[in-house]
């Protein structure tokens, strides 16, 4: 099993019937707009290229229509390889992601997350009565466990690629926590650590 480690990732966005390629980041950032909504939007059609570039000189050049779905056609290609890698990492080293921060286990729902949203975010909810916020957000007693919670949607990929994939290809969580991972789109067992640096700009850009 050959493991690959990504040197730098680059993903570009060419509209249809035109040659010239621009940064999907700087594309998002200059529009203001979200992955998803620029997935969505039907107005803009076109396709994304990845140019990745592993240490051992090997190239890689990945091509698809933007609005092309997952493995499952629950969401769109690219989403859902942000997504992978983000569950991937925040999975592995019980961190968020942007920050970096530990992850963290509140015994009260309510206070965790007027906690991690901050004042602004929560000033919504903060007005409303025992029952209302047990009506949006379910009762208080259940707490809330970043690390659970990141652990099920590393379940929910672990569960899916067992009907997409080959069983050679599956992930497994002993296999993530040594450091390797299949990416179903990229078709090739990734180095987890020695891929963060090339990874980290790709996942900020487009997630947050």
């Amino acid at each position: 099993m050959k493991i690959y480690s990504i040197k730098n990732l680059v993903i570009m966005y060419r509209e249809m019937n035109s040659e010239q390629e621009i940064s999907l980041v700087e594309l998002l950032n200059d529009k203001e707009m979200e992955l998803f909504d620029f997935l969505e939007n039907e107005e803009m059609s076109g396709e994304l290229i990845y140019y990745i570039k592993y240490s051992d000189g090997e190239e890689q050049v990945v091509t698809h229509d933007k609005s092309e779905p997952d493995l499952s056609e629950g969401t769109f290609r690219l989403f859902d390889f942000a997504q992978r890698w983000l569950t991937v990492y925040e999975w592995r080293d019980s961190k968020e992601f942007e920050t970096r921060r530990e992850f963290l286990k509140f015994d009260s729902l309510y206070e965790g997350l007027r906690y991690l949203a901050g004042p602004e975010k929560w000033s919504y909810y903060s007005n409303l009565s025992s029952e209302e916020l047990e009506e949006h957000l379910g009762p208080d007693t259940q707490g809330l466990d970043e690390h659970e919670n990141s652990d099920e949607r590393l379940e929910m990929y672990l569960r899916s690629e067992k009907d997409y994939l080959f069983e050679g290809e599956w992930n497994s969580r002993e296999g993530i926590k040594s450091g390797r991972y299949y990416n179903p789109y990229l078709e090739r067992w990734i180095n987890i650590p020695e891929s963060y640096i090339a990874l980290r700009p790709f996942i900020l850009g487009v997630t947050y």
